[in-house]
């Protein structure tokens, strides 16, 4: 089997093997590593193949928040679950070339969003749920001008907007209950037309 299955099938393995009460002592481990019966406590844990390529590393960072990280064959990590310096929980999934291109996080305000980069790693489309229940999503141009976007507030009403080439606004729509289709009459002040 090739390094990617083997390092694989090992890291599936090994996690499974400390699920559980491994990852909590990983979490809270304040001195060098010990094991007894029941508990193995170690500040980072490091997968390796028979090769010795990192295919995992299971820590602490610098900041005192815990990471995963997922390596490819050629020990470059690509997947990463971990806790940010302001305990917001957060996935990053990267590329071939190793460009972060999905973000998925969630704060403790309760703001959860997922952003999708393309392969320079800008960002081109965004998703988001606020605090107060209101969600949207947003479409960015390739220098992450936002291009067209479509969000349902809080009380019920949503908004549409499309931007012109150049970042002005081509036509807006704002405060439509929701369920109901956009107007379909000229001249109807919920639409803002500009730049035809």
């Amino acid at each position: 089997m090739g390094k990617v299955s083997t390092g694989l099938r090992t890291a599936v393995m090994v996690c499974a093997a400390f699920a559980g009460g491994f990852v909590a002592s990983c979490v809270t481990a304040t001195g060098p590593a010990t094991a007894s019966q029941d508990v193995v406590e170690v500040r980072e844990l490091r997968l390796i193949d028979s090769e010795g390529n990192v295919c995992g590393v299971l820590g602490i960072l610098s900041d005192g928040m815990p990471r995963l990280a997922l390596h490819d064959a050629n020990s470059d990590a690509k997947a990463f679950l971990g806790v940010l310096g302001d305990r917001t929980p957060a996935l990053a999934l990267a590329d071939g070339d190793g460009v972060t291109r999905t973000v998925l996080e969630t704060t403790g305000t309760g703001r959860s969003g997922l952003t999708l980069s393309d392969r320079r790693g800008s960002r081109r489309v965004a998703l988001g749920v606020l605090e107060d229940g209101s969600c949207g999503i947003a479409f960015h141009d390739a220098a992450e001008q936002e291009m067209a976007s479509l969000a349902v507030q809080a009380a019920g009403t949503g908004s549409v907007f499309l931007s012109g080439k150049h970042g002005e606004l081509g036509w807006q729509v704002e405060g439509l209950p929701i369920r109901t289709a956009p107007p379909q009459i000229p001249g109807d002040p919920r639409i803002i037309r500009r730049n035809r």
